[in-house]
Order: structure tokens, then sequence, then C-alpha cells
């Protein structure tokens, strides 16, 4: 793996998403609380991965016990996928 990129901002993209999409609450958990996944998400995606040639590469992070994944952005995951071309996909419970 290549040295963590310190600035992975400049170099990449993270957004929110939707995880409504991916979990049918509306029939099973109309309120979506007892589904124990919130309603966003988010994705983070170097620039290099985005109309290139890359060979990037997918890594899902499951913050567990009751973690909030934004507690996740300060533990080097994002500095990592930056530097060695790894989308991530922060799922947030």
């Amino acid at each position: 793996m290549a040295d963590d990129s310190s600035d992975w901002n400049a170099v990449g993209t993270l957004i929110p998403i939707d995880q409504d999409e991916f979990w049918d609450v509306s029939t099973t958990y109309p309120d979506n609380t007892a589904s124990g996944i919130a309603d966003r998400g988010f994705l983070y995606y170097p620039d290099n991965c985005v109309g290139s040639s890359a060979a990037c590469k997918l890594s899902i992070i499951l913050p567990g016990g009751g973690g909030n994944v934004t507690e996740m952005f300060g533990a080097g995951f994002l500095e990592v996928a930056a530097s060695n071309d790894i989308i991530l996909l922060f799922a947030q419970q």
C-alpha cells in the first residue's frame, strides 16, 4: 500500500448517500427505527476512480457497537483510501 494521503479531501469526494433504497423498511419497519439502519450513509471515492482505467477497490465500513460513521472519518480510512484508489462505503447504523 502507498503512504497515507493526509489531504484526502483534495484528491477525492465524500458524499452522503440515501441508504433507504437498500432496505425495504416501508413494510417491515414503517418508522425505520427497528431496522438498525439509518437513512443516510456516506461514500468516498478518490478522483483516480472516476473516468480512468484505475483498478479501484471497494471497502465497506460497518461501525459496530452503536458507533456513528462520522466518528470513523478520523480513523485513517480516508487517508488510506485516497492513497490506494479505494472507494469507501460508510454504512450508517
